[in-house]
Protein backbone atom coordinates (compact mmCIF):
# COMPACT_ATOMS: atom_id res chain seq x y z
CA UNK A 1 0.00 0.00 0.00
CA UNK A 2 2.60 2.67 1.11
CA UNK A 3 4.49 1.27 -2.33
CA UNK A 4 1.31 2.70 -4.19
CA UNK A 5 0.85 5.43 -2.28
CA UNK A 6 4.29 6.85 -3.19
CA UNK A 7 3.47 6.74 -6.65
CA UNK A 8 0.31 8.37 -6.32
CA UNK A 9 2.11 11.18 -4.94
CA UNK A 10 5.04 11.21 -7.33
CA UNK A 11 2.11 11.69 -10.10
CA UNK A 12 0.44 14.51 -8.27
CA UNK A 13 3.70 16.20 -7.50
CA UNK A 14 4.73 15.50 -11.54
CA UNK A 15 1.28 17.29 -12.01
CA UNK A 16 1.98 20.16 -9.80
CA UNK A 17 4.82 21.12 -11.78
CA UNK A 18 3.29 20.62 -14.89
CA UNK A 19 0.63 23.19 -14.26
CA UNK A 20 3.41 25.72 -12.64
CA UNK A 21 4.52 25.59 -16.48
CA UNK A 22 1.80 26.02 -18.59
CA UNK A 23 -0.72 28.49 -15.59
CA UNK A 24 2.46 30.65 -15.03
CA UNK A 25 1.62 34.34 -15.33
CA UNK A 26 1.76 35.18 -18.70
CA UNK A 27 -0.46 32.45 -19.75
CA UNK A 28 -4.04 34.35 -20.32
CA UNK A 29 -6.91 32.01 -19.43
CA UNK A 30 -9.31 34.02 -21.44
CA UNK A 31 -6.96 33.66 -24.50
CA UNK A 32 -8.12 30.13 -25.12
CA UNK A 33 -11.26 29.97 -22.73
CA UNK A 34 -13.33 30.54 -25.95
CA UNK A 35 -11.92 26.72 -27.20
CA UNK A 36 -12.82 24.79 -24.06
CA UNK A 37 -15.95 23.52 -24.67
CA UNK A 38 -16.87 22.26 -21.20
CA UNK A 39 -17.70 25.03 -18.89
CA UNK A 40 -16.41 22.30 -15.53
CA UNK A 41 -13.02 21.92 -17.16
CA UNK A 42 -12.67 25.81 -18.24
CA UNK A 43 -13.48 26.33 -14.47
CA UNK A 44 -10.80 23.99 -13.05
CA UNK A 45 -8.19 25.91 -15.32
CA UNK A 46 -9.24 29.08 -14.27
CA UNK A 47 -8.60 28.43 -10.40
CA UNK A 48 -5.32 27.13 -11.37
CA UNK A 49 -4.70 30.78 -13.31
CA UNK A 50 -6.28 32.17 -10.46
CA UNK A 51 -3.69 30.44 -7.75
CA UNK A 52 -0.39 30.84 -9.53
CA UNK A 53 -1.08 34.21 -10.30
CA UNK A 54 -1.89 34.96 -6.61
CA UNK A 55 0.81 32.98 -5.49
CA UNK A 56 3.03 35.19 -8.27
CA UNK A 57 1.90 38.52 -6.48
CA UNK A 58 2.65 37.52 -2.91
CA UNK A 59 5.81 36.81 -3.65
CA UNK A 60 6.26 40.35 -5.58
CA UNK A 61 4.91 42.03 -2.96
CA UNK A 62 7.27 40.13 -0.35
CA UNK A 63 10.50 41.76 -2.41
CA UNK A 64 8.99 44.98 -2.08
CA UNK A 65 7.84 45.24 -6.18
CA UNK A 66 4.40 46.51 -5.12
Amino acid sequence: MAMEESKKLKEVHKAYEQCKKVFAPGFEIVNVGAEIKDKEEYEFYKLLHEYFMQKKQRELIKKGVY
